[in-house]
């Protein structure tokens, strides 16, 4: 990135030192090309006059100097956008006053050139913040939409997660495994849960057994390793299909107010959703 700055750096020098160069060679001609007083003989003696002022040329050089700066920032957009019009302006102006042709030229030249290099950068500025307005508004949309959106199931309800739609077809506690290894913590028991989940959306879902945990009274853990009928995998749900599956977990012995607590990511609005639906 540096080499490419230094690389633009060194060419705008060069441009900026050849229009320098045009404008001085300009003057020169312009001056060469001024009629020549006739040899006259020598007046008699004079009697003191206040020194000739020379014509100015305050505004050409004014033209050459916002043009220099014009061409410099020109990539900062609005700003550049300012100082190249006032480039331009007196430019036009200076050459109007038939002040020095090669300055005004030259700042005419670089006011024009940084002019389109602003107006290139401010629109496609407007066009990014504008587009990121957008995205920031659908977001916040999506996000209020999510918000009144229900999300809490009781007990018995086909819950809509999402793009999912979960039913409980059975629920044990306590669930005694029969691999003859499981075996809870002190103080705690399994429940077994058999679901089954449906994708409504025209797309296909993912359905994964870890989105799946269980909320003991706001207490959220994962599902046990377990030998069951019907383990619940993760797989690629078709858009219209449903499949069976089988979650085990642990908890305190006796617990109630269990809920299957589901989690997915939505991605238009940017945010974590938490589904629950009542267990027991």
């Amino acid at each position: 990135m540096r080499n490419h700055t230094s690389i633009m750096t060194h060419w705008l020098l060069r441009v900026v030192s050849a229009m320098l160069r045009i404008s001085i060679i300009l003057r020169q001609e312009e001056i060469s090309m001024e009629p020549t007083q006739p040899t006259q003989p020598a007046p008699a003696a004079p009697s003191p006059q206040p020194a000739p002022t020379s014509s100015s040329n305050g505004l050409a050089i004014t033209a050459l100097v916002l043009g220099i700066v014009a061409f410099c920032i020109g990539w900062t957009g609005p700003f550049g956008l300012v100082v190249a019009i006032a480039a331009i302006v007196f430019g036009i102006i200076a050459l109007v006053k038939k002040q020095s042709k090669g300055m005004g030229i030259t700042g005419l030249i670089l006011g024009g050139l940084a002019l389109i290099t602003a107006l290139i950068v401010t629109m496609v500025g407007v066009a990014i913040f504008g587009g990121a307005a957008q995205v920031a508004n659908q977001v916040s949309q999506e996000r209020q939409a999510i918000d009144e959106t229900k999300k809490d199931f009781a007990k018995g309800e086909v819950a809509e997660f999402g793009a999912l739609t979960v039913k409980t077809t059975t629920f044990t506690q306590p669930w005694q495994p029969t691999d003859g290894f499981s075996t809870p913590k002190d103080g705690y028991e399994f429940v077994y849960v058999s679901l089954n989940i449906k994708n409504t959306n025209s797309e296909d879902s993912d359905v994964n057994p870890f989105d799946f945990k269980l909320n003991d009274n706001g207490v959220v853990s994962d599902h046990e390793i377990a030998t069951t009928p019907t383990p619940l995998n993760s797989v690629q749900l078709k858009a219209g299909s449903a499949i069976d599956g089988d979650l085990v977990f642990q908890v305190k012995k006796g617990a109630t107010n269990l809920k299957l607590q589901y989690t997915t990511y939505n991605t238009d609005a940017l945010k974590e959703v938490n589904y629950t639906l009542g267990l027991n």
